[in-house]
């Protein structure tokens, strides 16, 4: 039964049967010579081990046959060796492109994130100078209209009290120049009354006076005559009844 399965592993070419074939050789010296033949029969690296180990773990009774298995296994070691190192060689090319692949992925991933980042960067700056110049012009356009207002209402102010000032002045001095003019006017007109009731008067006074020295003289003159008159009749008659 151990024969069979050491037979059966010989035409195997998997790793599990050169184990199994080896586990079997070192049980007795009988098993050793049916591994033996399975091992030059075998072209595996797990064969060629086992062989090998049963040749280093025979009794001394198998000795012959334990010299031709390591013969044998001498010949298939190289060609493991052989196979063993063009596997090495594949596997380290794979690791290489493994490594340079998630080495370039990453560089590009970095490249990327950088790439975003000053992107970003560059727009918030973008935004930020946009928005600050945005906030300049509207600061500068509101002191413009705020100071453009100012100056207008004061020039508006000044305007207006000037226009008042003036009304008032010509208002005040047409007022004046109009009570001037009534004083005036009352002035002459009071002193062309008095005027006239002083000629009137002066003229009544010397009209009077004119007729009462009239009248006087008029009286005096009659009664002189009439005295004359009389004293000559009188002296008439005298002269007369005298005579």
């Amino acid at each position: 039964m151990v024969i069979g399965s050491s037979s059966s592993s010989s035409s195997s070419s998997s790793r599990s049967s050169g184990i199994s074939s080896s586990s079997s050789s070192s049980s007795s010296s009988s098993s050793s010579s049916s591994s033996s033949s399975s091992s030059s029969s075998s072209s595996s690296r797990s064969s060629s081990s086992s062989s090998s180990s049963s040749s280093s773990s025979s009794s001394s009774s198998s000795s012959s046959s334990s010299s031709s298995s390591s013969s044998s296994s001498s010949s298939s070691r190289s060609r493991c060796s052989s196979s063993s190192s063009s596997s090495s060689i594949v596997v380290v090319v794979v690791v290489v492109v493994v490594v340079v692949v998630v080495v370039v992925v990453v560089v590009v991933v970095v490249v990327l994130e950088v790439v975003v980042v000053v992107v970003v960067v560059v727009v918030v700056v973008v935004v930020v100078v946009v928005v600050v110049v945005v906030v300049v012009v509207v600061v500068v356009v509101v002191v413009v209209v705020v100071v453009v207002v100012v100056v207008v209402v004061v020039v508006v102010v000044v305007v207006v009290v000037v226009v008042v000032v003036v009304v008032v002045v010509v208002v005040v001095v047409v007022v004046v120049v109009v009570v001037v003019v009534v004083v005036v006017v009352v002035v002459v007109v009071v002193v062309v009354v008095v005027v006239v009731v002083v000629v009137v008067v002066v003229v009544v006074v010397v009209v009077v006076v004119v007729v009462v020295v009239v009248v006087v003289v008029v009286v005096v003159v009659v009664v002189v005559v009439v005295v004359v008159v009389v004293v000559v009749v009188v002296v008439v008659v005298v002269v007369v009844v005298v005579e």
